[in-house]
C-alpha cells in the first residue's frame, strides 16, 4: 500500500492508523482502561468506531473486558505498510523475481505445512507512470497440504517460529504467516499479505500459479475459501 506520511485515515495520522490496526491484525483486544492509542489522538473505542464505518476493522465479539476486533482486507492493506525508503521500479522487478523463486522453492518442500497456490501483485506497482514506489504489494493464496488440528498447527508454528502469541480469533494465521515471512525474505520493500487483492478496489495480476494446484486434497481448500479466494 503506497502511504505517504501525511495521509489521514479515519482521522488519524497514517503512521499513528497504521500500528494501531497492526494490533487488530488476527484479532486484537480493545480495553477501557489501557488505551493503545498516543495521548491526543482520542479514544481507542471512538477510532474503533470510525474505522469500522470506513471499512478497516469489524466486531468480533463485545467483552465486559472490552471488545475484539479484526482487520479487514482493507485494514490488513494498511497494517501491512512498512514505511520503507522507496525504491526503485527495477528494484520492484528483482524483489518481484525473487519473490516468486522463494515461493517455488517453499511449495517443493513437502515439510512445510502449506502450499503457496498463488502470488498476485497488486497496488501502485501497477502504475506504469510511477518509478519510484513505496513497497512491492503481493497477495498470496496460502492453502494447506494436508489435514491437521489445533494442537498439531500449535506445535508445529512453534517449532518453526511463526507463532503470534496475540492472535485471539484465527489460530490458521499462524501457519500463514510462514508462507508470508518466506516470500517476503530479508526484504522489507515487500510486503506480503494473505488477503485476496480481487476484493480491494484496484488492479491485480497473477504473477505465481503452483502448478499442483488441482491436485491439493479438498481438505487444504478450507484456507483459502475462509480468506475469500
Amino acid at each position: 500500500m503506497d502511504l505517504q506520511q501525511t495521509d489521514v485515515i479515519s482521522g488519524l495520522p497514517a503512521p499513528v492508523a497504521v500500528t494501531f490496526l497492526r494490533h487488530f491484525k488476527g484479532g486484537g483486544i480493545s480495553f477501557a482502561w489501557k488505551p493503545l492509542l498516543p495521548e491526543g489522538h482520542g479514544s481507542d473505542r471512538d477510532a474503533l468506531t470510525r474505522l469500522e464505518a470506513d471499512g478497516y476493522v469489524e466486531l468480533v465479539e463485545e467483552h465486559q473486558a472490552g471488545a475484539i476486533y479484526q482487520t479487514t482486507t482493507d485494514g490488513n492493506a494498511v497494517a501491512n505498510h512498512r514505511w520503507t525508503k522507496r525504491i526503485t521500479r527495477k528494484t520492484a522487478d528483482r524483489l518481484l523475481t525473487e519473490a516468486i523463486a522463494r515461493a517455488e522453492a517453499f511449495n517443493a518442500d513437502d515439510t512445510r505445512a502449506t502450499i503457496i497456490a498463488r502470488v498476485r501483485v497488486f497496488g501502485s506497482y501497477l502504475n506504469p507512470e510511477k518509478d519510484r514506489l513505496g513497497d512491492l504489494d503481493l497477495g498470496l493464496d496460502v492453502r494447506f497440504r494436508r489435514p491437521y488440528d489445533r494442537d498439531e498447527a500449535f506445535v508445529y508454528a512453534q517449532d518453526t517460529g511463526v507463532l503470534y502469541a496475540d492472535s485471539l480469533v484465527d489460530h490458521e494465521a499462524w501457519l500463514r504467516a510462514e508462507a508470508a515471512k518466506t516470500v517476503r525474505g530479508r526484504s522489507r520493500s515487500i510486503s506480503p499479505t494473505n488477503e485476496n487483492p480481487a476484493r480491494l478496489n484496484g488492479p491485480w495480476r497473477d504473477e505465481y500459479v503452483f502448478d499442483g494446484l488441482h491436485l491439493l486434497p479438498e481438505v487444504a481448500q478450507h484456507g483459502a475459501a475462509h480468506l475469500g479466494w
